[in-house]
Parts: structure tokens; sequence; C-alpha cells
């Protein structure tokens, strides 16, 4: 058994270090803010993987063809006000971020150097080193919020549980390199990522689990469209891994080609072919691969692709590989993740005092399949937003409850082999396609592994989120976007949200599990 070991004061509090916390940190002006992340390498998140750059409309026409795009992109599971929010506000992110001095990719005239990516109509992906935009923004953010006197960094830090009074959001429990603490706090934002980590395979970071989503669901938020997971078309196929390289969409913007073992064109169902949306993308090399052919991704014919593409081309020859000589294996893996907490316009979440920010949120932008190049635009426009409801947030006064909050020890468990399983289970009963008897299948499967991991309070948060999938997917009996039911391959003429609430008997069972 454990007590306290340290109890601190913030202002706000930001769990997340990528896009989203950043730039909600960057744009608090009058309170003295705490960035906390689990990870002791500020780059690893998803933000800092993003190959793609940031959706930015090229002038007032385009923003109604961003916006156009978007919608048919989610399948019109999207809510139009909040993606017109996205694409209108798109400009104004570009010039906060050139008053930043971050500089985007130029063309020998000096112009945006623009590229285009699945379900666009246009050009208007801007990007940084090429297809690093991400790391180059996570590296960026993170510096000017270095700079910042009243931004502080806790890294290797665990959000343990939320707290609350009668006003409200109090304080967090956290575990501090190992040691417990309390943070009281009236303003706490949620900027933790999305879940598709909990798939295997994944594109994403192992932080990218929903434990952010866990910990609001903990204190009554309420969660949306959990079926909802994009799977990326072209990760590099590697076999039985769990964690698979991008390769980003520009490529195929740029004309590379999808192509089978018989180096055939991969037939695709959409009038964009390759540059299709990524559900039906996805689909079509997963159908490939199941009936038993290897699918290619062909860039030898992409001029320059070795300069143009740093990351894929780095990514390649460390597998013996060149994106200017050899066909490149790809299959899809889970990548990005369209649910999240339900939020309105300006992060909040119905609880005083707590915001969701960025892939843990469900803002209703991505609708049932993101748009490419969305989800940057997102964790700034949104981040934006979300500082100026904490900004105006007028908090009741701070009355510490009377607790007192006793960590005991963990099991000592092999969590990564743990997570690799369950991680199997949801790919294989939750994955680009699905049915009721799989779903079902799925369900017990995950109730047989909580019954062997589920005492570490980690992983029984991953099996709920994981048993939330499976039960959002089997209460969608439609096809639309990402969620592709073969028993129930028709999309109905209008969208309803699935909407899940945790229940008191999971919350009183996480709260009982050692930290």
């Amino acid at each position: 058994m454990k007590n306290i070991d340290f109890i601190e004061h913030r202002e706000a509090v930001i769990i997340g270090s990528g896009a989203a916390g950043l730039t909600t940190a960057l744009s608090l002006e009058k309170q003295m803010v705490l960035v906390i992340s689990e990870g002791d390498d500020p780059f690893l998140t998803h933000t800092a993987y993003a190959q793609g750059g940031v959706a930015i409309a090229n002038d007032g026409a385009d923003i109604l063809a961003h916006l156009n795009d978007t919608l048919l992109s989610g399948d019109h599971a999207s809510d139009p006000d909040a993606v017109k929010v996205l694409v209108s506000e798109g400009p104004q992110i570009a010039e906060w971020l050139e008053k930043l001095n971050f500089f985007w990719d130029l063309d020998p005239n000096g112009g945006y150097q623009l590229g285009r990516e699945g379900a666009h109509s246009t050009h208007r992906i801007r990007h940084a080193g090429g297809d690093a935009t991400g790391y180059h923004l996570s590296r960026h953010l993170f510096q000017k919020a270095r700079e910042r006197n009243a931004i502080d960094f806790w890294f290797q830090t665990a959000a343990l549980e939320i707290l609350e009074d009668e006003h409200g959001i109090c304080g967090l429990v956290v575990n501090r390199q190992g040691r417990i603490g309390l943070v009281k706090t009236r303003r706490l934002v949620l900027a933790t990522g999305g879940y598709s980590g909990l798939y295997r395979p994944t594109t994403s970071p192992n932080l990218n689990s929903g434990e952010g989503l866990i910990l609001a669901a903990e204190v009554g938020t309420l969660l949306r469209d959990l079926e909802m997971v994009q799977f990326h078309p072209t990760a590099l196929n590697l076999g039985d891994r769990d964690h698979l390289p991008l390769l980003t969409e520009a490529l195929r913007g740029a004309g590379a080609r999808l192509v089978l073992d018989s180096n055939t064109v991969l037939p695709i169902d959409h009038p964009l072919g390759p540059l299709g949306p990524r559900d039906v993308v996805s689909r079509a090399i997963f159908l490939a691969i199941k009936e038993g052919h290897r699918v290619f991704l062909d860039a030898t014919g992409v001029k320059d692709v070795e300069v143009r593409f740093p990351t894929v081309t780095r990514i390649a020859r460390e597998h013996g590989l060149s994106p200017a000589r050899d066909l490149l294996p790809v299959t899809p893996a889970a990548h990005y993740t369209m649910g999240g907490i339900i939020v309105d316009l300006w992060g909040n979440t119905g609880i005083p005092g707590l915001w969701a920010v960025g892939e843990v949120s469900s803002t209703g932008v991505h609708g049932a399949n993101r748009l490419a190049s969305n989800s940057l635009l997102e964790c700034l426009v949104f981040g934006r937003r979300v500082a100026r409801g904490v900004q105006d947030f007028i908090p009741g006064s701070l009355r510490w409850p009377s607790i007192r909050y006793t960590a005991r020890h963990a099991e000592n468990l092999d969590l990564p082999s743990a997570r690799s399983i369950l991680g199997k289970i949801l790919f294989k009963h939750a994955g680009p396609l699905r049915e009721e008897a799989d779903l079902k299948e799925g369900l017990r499967r995950v109730d047989s592994w909580m019954e062997k991991f589920g005492n570490n309070r980690h992983l029984a948060r991953s099996g709920v989120l994981a048993r939330a999938i499976l039960e959002s997917a089997l209460a969608r009996r439609e096809s639309r976007g990402a969620h592709c039911r073969l028993d129930y391959p028709v999309t109905l003429d209008t969208y309803s949200s699935t909407v899940w609430q945790m229940s008191t008997e999971d919350i009183s069972h996480l709260r009982r599990i050692p930290a």
C-alpha cells in the first residue's frame, strides 16, 4: 500500500503533448499550464507520426469544396456545422502558425508546395519536411511551448483518475515516475489521442490506446461512434508484426499505383480509384489479400520520389527496399479513430471544467471516415477554440474534497504481450469487414481476455474499451464509411450515432483495481 507522495496546484492541466494539447497550451495566455504525457519522449504522439500534411483551403471558393469533400468522405455522417468550423478556420490557423515562424514546403516559385490525397478534389495539402509534417509540427510547437514560462511539462506521468466535486472537475490523480500525486485544478483538457493503438496491426504508437476516453467515461461523459475505426490502406506489410510503418497517401497523390502480385492494377470500385476514400481503398486491399494475393504500392514512376518522400525512403531502406526501384508490399492497418468523447464546437464535454480536443474527442467533423489530412487541422482549429473556452471559464471555488487516495501496486504483467493479444482479437473481429457472428465471438474472446488480464487497471480499461467498440459495431446495422457489415451491406437513408456510456459496474470495478 502506498499513500500520496505530493500535492500540487495548477490553473489548467492538459493531458497530451501532441498538436491538440500543445496548440491549446500555446493559446492560453492567462493561466499557468501543466502539460503531462505518459511517454518519456515528447514526440511519441500520433501527431509526430503523421506523414501527411494539413488540409487548408486555398481560397474562399475552396472552403466550400473542402467542406463538400469532407462531408462526402464522412459518408454523410459528419456534422455540417462542425465541418464548416473546421474548413473556414483553416486559413486563420495557417496565419497563426506563420506568426509562430512555422514554415511550409515551398515550390521553386515561392508558393506553397501543395499535395493531393485521397478523396480531395484538388491540391490543398500543405506539407513541411516532405512527408514528415507531423514531426516538424510537433517539434516546432513543443519548442515554442518550452519557451513559455507559464507552461510546464511532466513526462513519464500517467493520469490515473479524474476527481470531481459539486462544482465540476477539481483535480487529477497521477503517477509521476513511480510517485503518486494529486494535482488540484478546475480546468482539465484531455488531448490524449485516439484508440487505434489498441489494434494489431496498427500504425499508431502504443500510447494511442484510448485511456483518455475511459478516464472521461469514468466520470460520466458520453462516447460516440466507437465502431468508426479507420484502417489506412498502405501500411508497409512486414508480416505478423504488431506495429507497421505508414506509407503516406501523398505517394498515391503524386502518382503511385496499387498493383497485385501479377503486376496488374488493383481494381478499386470508386471513380477516384487509388485516391478514393480510405475505407474503400482499404477494403479493396483487404479483400485481395484474403483471396491470396499480395498487394504492392508502385512508386517507381513518381518523379524524385526519394527526395520528395524522405521518411518513406528511410523506412523502405531499413527493410532493404527502395521506393524508386522496388514494389513496396502493403496491407491495411488500424490508423485513426473517428469515435470519441462527445463535445460541442468548443470542446465542452458537459462536465464543468472538462474539455476534450483532437482525436480523443468526437466533434462531428470526421463522420464515418476521416478525410486525409483533416486530423492535424482539427487539432489546431479546435485546440485554439478549447483554449478560448478554458480562458473564459469561471470556476467555482476550489474546495478540495475530503479524499485519501491510496495507491496499490498493480500485479506485474507482460503488458505488451497482453495488449498484442487484445489487438489481434479486435482486428480479427472488428476489422475492415464485419458481421454479427464475428462480432459476438469477439465479445466472448474479450471477456475471456479480461478474466486473465483484467486485474491490471490499464489493461482493464483497454478491455472495457474493446468491448465498447464491438458492442457499438453490433448496434450499427448498416454499412457506412469505415464500418462495413457483410450482413447489413446497405447504407440507411438517415444517420444516427451510436452512443456509449460506461456502466456503474464497470466504473466500480475499475476503481477497485490497483493503479
